[in-house]
């Protein structure tokens, strides 16, 4: 903690949040000295909130192309992301064999509430990631969440930038040139996971979705953003709240391996 940034840090992952805006700042793998969102702007992270659609959100037109107006950010007349928010809260807590820090967030016009916890062990690069939404609006509203939404990702240059490309069988292609799709679509994305690495630098990043529920999601990989968007919208009640699955988020040495053994 400092005047400017709030985090979680051990010995293999360094996770850092702007102090003001709760905006992600930094995700280093400490053991390689390697900054992942190297190519990190203003532009939002940890969550998305999308809110006020002026049209409904249509998945079933999609085929193996996605359309404009199917993208939350497009149909919605209001989006609930840092660094437009503010953050009103940070603690951090022991729990189990590791730290975790909660931050809780407003939008400007206090509609929403959002509070992130991210959980880091002791010993690990491995973190834990939870996010429930509160609407204080004194009527229903509607939203749709992206959860993580992660931008500037870029671990290696080139052909040291790969992925994991899990349609069908799976694969490994170069980062963003394949751009996810719906879990459940074994064309798109056949599992609830995803790997970014860097062979030669020794640097990998995992996302894992633990949701035994098998909600529905759209992984968006989309230079230079990662994301899970929940659809279609949920509708919330005065002062009630929806929590997204736990995400496990791993900053790690290696490649895809690690990531697939873990989500198994």
């Amino acid at each position: 903690r400092s005047e400017t940034e709030v985090g979680l840090e051990n010995a293999a992952a360094r996770i850092v949040f702007d102090k003001q805006t709760g905006q992600l700042l930094s995700l280093r793998n400490v053991q390689r000295n390697d900054e992942y969102l190297k190519d990190r702007k203003d532009d939002g992270g940890p969550f998305a909130i999308y809110s006020n659609f002026h049209t409904a959100f249509d998945i079933a037109s999609q085929g193996t192309v996605f359309l404009a107006n199917s993208e939350p950010a497009a149909i919605a007349g209001s989006i609930f992301s840092p660094p437009s928010s503010r953050l009103i809260s940070t603690s951090h807590r022991r729990t189990g064999s590791g730290l975790a820090l909660h931050l809780t967030y407003r939008d400007a016009g206090n509609r929403w509430e959002a509070e992130v916890e991210v959980w880091l062990p002791d010993q690990d690069g491995a973190s834990e990631w939870d996010l429930r939404i509160t609407n204080l609006q004194p009527q229903p509203a509607a939203f749709m969440a992206a959860f993580p939404d992660m931008g500037g990702f870029r671990l290696g240059a080139g052909d040291a930038n790969m992925q994991t490309t899990l349609r069908e069988g799976g694969g490994i292609t170069p980062a963003w040139t394949k751009a996810g799709g719906l879990y459940g679509n074994g064309g798109q994305m056949a599992m609830q996971w995803h790997a970014l690495f860097d062979r030669p630098a020794g640097v990998s990043f995992g996302l894992i979705a633990q949701d035994p529920e098998i909600r529905n999601k759209w992984f968006r990989i989309v230079t230079p953003r990662v994301g899970v968007i929940y659809f279609p919208p949920e509708i919330l009640n005065p002062g009630n709240s929806w929590k997204a699955p736990r995400t496990k988020i791993m900053i790690g040495n290696g490649d895809w391996k690690p990531v697939a053994r873990a989500y198994r």
